[in-house]
This record gives C-alpha cells, sequence and structure tokens, in this order.
C-alpha cells in the first residue's frame, strides 16, 4: 500500500534525535486527542472527567492538566488508576461506584465541567518535547517476528496491556 502524496507532503514529521520509535508512535493519538481537548473548550481551572484510563484515557488525562484543568478519572482496575495518579490525576475514583456522585461531592456538587484545527505539529512536540508523559503507556514491545500476538494483545487488552508496540529490532535497554 502506497501513502497518498498530500498526506506525505501534509502529514508526516521528521522525528528529532534522541526521540525515541516508542514514543513518536504517540504523536498521531496526541493529536486526536488534543484536538478533543480542545474542541472541549475546557478552561484553566475548570474541571473534567475522564472515565476509562486506557491509553487514550491516560492521554486525554495529561494534555487536560497541561491545560491547566483539575481532571477527575475512573477505571475498574487498579493498576490503570494507579498509572491515571501517577502521571497527575487530580482524583481517582474507582468506577465500580457512582462516579458521578463522587465528583458531585469532591465538587461541594458543582460536578465537572466538560468530559478542525490541525494540530499535528503541537501533539508533536508535545510527545517529542516530553511534555506529557507517553513512555509509562507502553506495556509491551514485541520483535515483527510477533507481530500475531501483538495485535491479539491490542486488541483483546487484559490487565497489564495498554500500549502494544511492534520493533523491527529490538534495542537494548
Amino acid at each position: 500500500m502506497k501513502a497518498l502524496d498530500w498526506i506525505v507532503d501534509e502529514g508526516t514529521i521528521p522525528i528529532p534525535d534522541g526521540v525515541r520509535p516508542e514514543e513518536a508512535v504517540f504523536v498521531e493519538p496526541v493529536n486526536t486527542c488534543l484536538k478533543a481537548v480542545l474542541k472541549a473548550g475546557v478552561s484553566k481551572g475548570e474541571t473534567a472527567l475522564v472515565v476509562g484510563q486506557g491509553p487514550i484515557g491516560l492521554l486525554l488525562m495529561q494534555l487536560l492538566r497541561w491545560s491547566g484543568v483539575s481532571v477527575f478519572v475512573s477505571d475498574l482496575l487498579e493498576e490503570r488508576r494507579g498509572l491515571g495518579r501517577s502521571l497527575g490525576a487530580t482524583e481517582v475514583l474507582d468506577a465500580g461506584v457512582d462516579v458521578a456522585a463522587e465528583v458531585r461531592g469532591l465538587t461541594d456538587g458543582r460536578g465537572a465541567d466538560s468530559a478542525s484545527v490541525d494540530v499535528q505539529d503541537q501533539a508533536a512536540r508535545l510527545v517529542f518535547g516530553r511534555e506529557i508523559r507517553v513512555l509509562e503507556l507502553v506495556s509491551h514491545r514485541l520483535p515483527f517476528e510477533r507481530a500475531l500476538e501483538a495485535f491479539d494483545l491490542a486488541f483483546q487488552p487484559g490487565p497489564g496491556t495498554l500500549k502494544v508496540v511492534v520493533e523491527r529490532e529490538p534495542k537494548a535497554r
């Protein structure tokens, strides 16, 4: 399959020296999440709720925090709640409880304020400049020979599975 000329001309950016491939793969999802954050129109000092702390929820939470928003997160899995906490969530809630009631209680009854502009360059700056943390979202690194296993992990994630990266040549860590 060949990429269309306009995609190559307008949709590709060079990866700076020192940026690991598993960081660079996050430019597109950060781009998409950043569009959502900008479209939501939340302002510094507001409160948002991000339901689910998989890779996209964790990116949304970090981008909202980067925007100055107080972010409450919820997830059923303790491991993901812990990662949300370590990446900067303001409040972390167990999704097995009445999350709406918990948020109202934590905000004196106010609740959360919010749960196309091309922002790829800004998304790339955030990822490449390490203004948001993405490496903690990579849970599995598999060699190309195990690509089918990687797809199975990504399509049916279980505990401990976030972002699955297929590497051409695994590098020493």
